[in-house]
């Protein structure tokens, strides 16, 4: 609106009218100044905030400071002579919890130093404790010391050593695995080594295969191929299975009606030929 016509819409009202415009345009005024206050305080506690938490470290009175919401070293202003008391009540308690802890070793400070500079402690340090000693921390700092601050030492070692468990489980759990596959492994070997040592046939009864005829033809077809390959010169036979093949066709060629099955044969083969086993695989 022009001041012109602002003017002209003035001229229309009666005096109550002006007045309650009046009124009303001078509230309006007091809240954006006061807003913009709010906004001038705010960026400049963001400032303050920041500044302190890159310094990572703070003496216990600045720290009892700024656990109060205080920047350190500044009075607190806009407060009645029974605020102020408060204030300072809590915060001498606080100060002096804090020098009881570092004391008794519940707050580990950065550096000692002398009767004017006294301790220093970690700004992640601090929140640590005071969270366990369920001692309010105001949110902006807690953020300004997550975005600023240096990382506690206690939490960077719990976790270097939380990643070391980590890895010690995980390689215990390999070695674990591969214990257990040999295990499997060794006891497969056992039941078959027992397997083979298993007599064949019951006591009483005659075998069912001629064992010492089809051992004679074993025995004739080595012979005839100039006897078991060495493991290096592998002439012959490459695989068991053609051995126990080559067996097998010499016995039906010599009329024989039971011919036994590959499994036994090659169990009677190693009991025959002891080398057998260095000389061809076994499938």
């Amino acid at each position: 609106m022009t001041p012109e016509a602002f003017r002209a819409e003035l001229d229309h009202l009666n005096d109550v009218e002006v007045l309650e415009r009046h009124s009303a345009a001078r509230q309006a005024l007091r809240e954006k100044e006061a807003e913009e206050a709010r906004e001038r305080r705010r960026r400049y506690r963001e400032e303050w905030l920041a500044t302190w938490c890159r310094r990572h470290e703070w003496s216990l009175m600045e720290a009892a400071q700024l656990l109060l919401g205080r920047e350190p070293g500044h009075t607190p202003e806009l407060m009645s002579s029974g605020e102020r008391g408060r204030w300072e009540k809590r915060y001498n308690d606080l100060r002096t919890t804090l020098g009881n802890a570092v004391s008794s070793g519940d707050l580990r400070p950065k550096s000692r130093g002398g009767p004017v500079s006294g301790e220093t402690v970690l700004s992640a340090t601090l929140l640590r404790w005071a969270d366990l000693r369920l001692i309010d921390v105001p949110e902006d700092l807690r953020a300004a010391v997550a975005k600023f601050g240096a990382p506690d030492p206690v939490m960077q070692e719990l976790a270097t050593l939380e990643a070391e468990a980590t890895g010690f489980s995980a390689e215990r759990a390999e070695r674990e695995r591969q214990a257990a596959e040999q295990a499997e492994h060794v006891k497969r070997l056992i039941e078959e080594l027992a397997e083979a040592k298993k007599p064949k046939g019951k006591r009483g009864r005659p075998p069912k295969y001629e064992w010492h005829v089809i051992e004679a033809h074993a025995r004739r077809v080595v012979e005839a191929a100039g006897g078991l390959p060495s493991p290096l010169d592998r002439k012959g036979w490459r695989l068991m299975s053609d051995l126990v093949n080559a067996i097998s066709d010499r016995c039906s060629e010599k009329g024989m009606a039971q011919i036994p099955s590959a499994t036994s044969l090659e169990t009677y083969l190693h009991q025959w030929f002891p080398d057998l086993s260095t000389s061809l695989a076994e499938k």
